[in-house]
């Protein structure tokens, strides 16, 4: 009787064992075919030759989160990314080229004639109108316009930025060439550099902020976060905002900032270069240079101390909010 028990036992366990591999194996080859599917299409459309695409960069550190994320939108479609430094063009090949930084492009194509340029990001000023890219410069109309929106009277505004590290300075003059263009704005902007020396900062603090209505901080600038302590303290202390900075601003004591999400923005790069200019064949003068949404971060335990309310669609928009 054990015996009779133990055999059909043994052959339940082969039936179930014999149909959890067939399911198994059944899997395996749905998986496959759909891999196989939604990747074969695009495989064959690629041109011959475009497998690598090589892209000319230089200030690593401050696009990188932006080459991340065209590496990865790129090679997720199996296209590998070589970056290269402007320096080493000479070692280029037949890639078609991606450019990376402000101003470069004029400088690749004289180094490179004839080259097949696919787009840039551009850091600063709007590419040319043959390019496709990013602009993942600050584009000061949207954030004057999102800054006035907070403090309607807004119209002395003392902006520290870091003449040493030129995207900092760019962003400055960029601010600067706009509110020149814009004599109706009303803004009068007043420069505060930063110094090296954390004593000469206060000072000149305590001397700006009786004069401006609110104190900018440029995005992604190493200098002013690591001066946000003093920046901040001596603006609550003179009741005036600080505003910009970036998320990091934001976390630290700025009522509002703006801030670009570089990483997203080099994904989307990688979308247009695979969806239109490889897989549809159309030249980056096809396209229209894309202008992305900054993303907003609040700080409501300033906007508290500060007596500003702040609107309600902006806590509404706010990617995150701090206090």
């Amino acid at each position: 009787m054990q015996s009779k028990e133990k055999e059909n036992l043994g052959r339940a366990l082969q039936i179930i064992l014999a149909r959890s591999f067939t399911y198994l194996s059944l899997l395996v080859i749905i998986i496959f075919i759909i891999y196989f599917v939604r990747r074969k299409p695009f495989q064959d459309s690629i041109p011959t030759g475009v497998r690598d695409i090589v892209a000319i960069v230089d200030g690593y550190s401050e696009y990188k989160a932006h080459i991340q994320g065209v590496r990865e939108g790129l090679l997720f479609k199996g296209i590998h990314t070589i970056f290269y430094e402007e320096s080493k063009l000479g070692e280029i090949k037949e890639n078609p080229v991606y450019v990376i930084g402000t101003e470069k492009v004029k400088r690749v194509l004289e180094k490179l004639p004839g080259r097949t340029i696919i787009g840039y990001a551009q850091f600063q000023e709007k590419p040319a109108d043959n390019y496709t890219g990013v602009f993942s410069g600050f584009d000061w109309a949207e954030g004057i316009k999102f800054y006035r929106r907070i403090l309607p009277g807004l119209k002395r505004v003392g902006v520290v930025y870091s003449e040493t590290i030129p995207w900092s300075r760019e962003q400055f003059e960029a601010l600067q060439s706009f509110v020149s263009s814009q004599p109706e704005l009303e803004i009068e902007i007043t420069p505060l550099p930063i110094p090296k020396n954390g004593r000469e900062l206060q000072e000149k603090l305590d001397s700006l902020l009786n004069t401006v209505d609110a104190l900018l901080g440029v995005v992604q600038d190493k200098n002013i976060e690591a001066a946000l302590p003093i920046i901040i303290s001596s603006c609550l202390n003179h009741k005036r905002p600080f505003i910009g900075g970036g998320k990091t601003g934001a976390q630290m004591g700025a009522l509002a900032a703006l801030e670009y999400d570089q990483k997203r923005l080099g994904r989307q790069v990688a979308d247009t270069i695979i969806s239109q200019i490889i897989r549809q064949h159309k030249t980056p003068a096809q396209i229209p240079i894309l202008i992305p949404q900054p993303q907003i971060f609040i700080n409501l335990s300033t906007s508290y101390k500060l007596g500003i309310q702040l609107p309600k669609d902006i806590k509404d928009q706010a990617a995150e909010k701090y206090s």
